[in-house]
């Protein structure tokens, strides 16, 4: 499974999950493992990410009216004048 791209994870959290998890199962190839060996990668299950707080009402309100692509641009916008988009724009266009 390594495969160097990354590997996702599935909690099963609930009673709902672990029923859509074993429908869909046959589809995947996964391998079962203790929540411990997952923890290091994954800091946000037990340290909350530093980022901005977002009024959640609002957030889903636009989601539903506007749809995803939205979202993504108001609440989660790139930083387009950053050093890194910058060099990353340049080396495109030297592409």
């Amino acid at each position: 499974m390594d495969n160097n791209i990354g590997t996702s994870l599935i909690l099963l959290n609930s009673l709902k999950g672990v029923s859509y998890f074993e429908k869909t199962k046959k589809l995947l190839e996964y391998k079962e493992t203790s929540f411990d060996t997952i923890l290091t990668g994954n800091v946000a299950l037990y340290k909350p990410l530093d980022l901005p707080q977002i009024d959640r009402k609002c957030f889903f309100y636009d989601l539903d009216k506007n749809g995803f692509d939205f979202v993504v641009q108001k609440y989660f916008p790139l930083n387009n004048n950053s050093k890194k988009n910058q060099s990353l724009k340049i080396r495109i266009k030297k592409k």
